[in-house]
């Protein structure tokens, strides 16, 4: 699932519903319900406050709502364009420290992190990294070393290192793939408010299509008995 941030008089967090266009906001900050979601239970442990609104910009930017920003061991220098997970609860007791995931971001220069994309869409590894595959294979590994020295909490954000991804995943990441839907909701709304409304033109009333006609649209026991009259 995707979530995102809006502020203004009712800041809160929301999830997007793609199938409907609009999102579902969310009660409680962050740490009330991310253990849940890192766990796997899916969309319905998120309590709703019942506010639903249209898809639109401009989301918040949520690297200023994260408690802290830390990078793992070996993910190299900073660049424009990194991934970064989210922590839903603390690694302590798991044996795959990915299951204490609330989900992922991308991190770049310019729009910061607008969305979450949570982890039960991609498993127990992180997704879209420009890695080796033992850099790979020791990120778990890596985690738990910065877990021991810093204690990872709900809601830090660990940098894992440069960003790999395929189209359809960087658009979710970036919330791009929302202001699509926000621009085909106007296009979509404004062709409905101008399209030509249909007028029924009436049909001529005659013996052979008036109310006493015989077959669509007549009473065929009318004419049968204006006919026997008539004999």
């Amino acid at each position: 699932m995707q979530l995102v941030r809006f502020d203004g008089e009712q800041p809160s967090w929301a999830v997007v519903d793609e199938d409907d266009g609009v999102v579902r906001h969310i009660a409680g900050e962050l740490t009330a319900w991310s253990a849940r979601i890192a766990g796997g239970e899916g969309v319905w442990a998120l309590p709703r406050t019942g506010r639903v609104r249209p898809i639109a910009e401009p989301l918040s930017s949520l690297r200023p709502l994260l408690s802290r920003i830390l990078q793992i061991p070996g993910a190299g220098p900073p660049g424009a364009r990194q991934l970064a997970a989210v922590i839903g609860t603390s690694l302590t007791g798991r044996r795959n420290p990915f299951r204490s995931i609330l989900g992922y971001v991308l991190l770049e220069d310019e729009r910061g992190c607008p969305a979450v994309v949570t982890r039960d869409e991609f498993g127990d590894l992180a997704p879209g990294l420009s890695a080796s595959p033992a850099d790979l294979a020791s990120l778990p590994e890596r985690l738990q070393a910065l877990d021991r020295a810093d204690g990872l909490r709900s809601g830090d954000l660990v940098i894992l290192g440069k960003a790999d991804l395929n189209d359809h995943l960087a658009a979710r990441l970036s919330a791009t793939n929302l202001a699509r839907q926000h621009r085909g909701a106007k296009h979509r709304t404004a062709w409905v408010a101008t399209r030509p409304q249909a007028r029924e033109i009436p049909r001529p009333v005659s013996p052979e299509t008036g109310p006493n006609a015989e077959g669509p649209g007549g009473d065929p026991h009318l004419t049968r008995r204006t006919r026997r009259q008539s004999a």
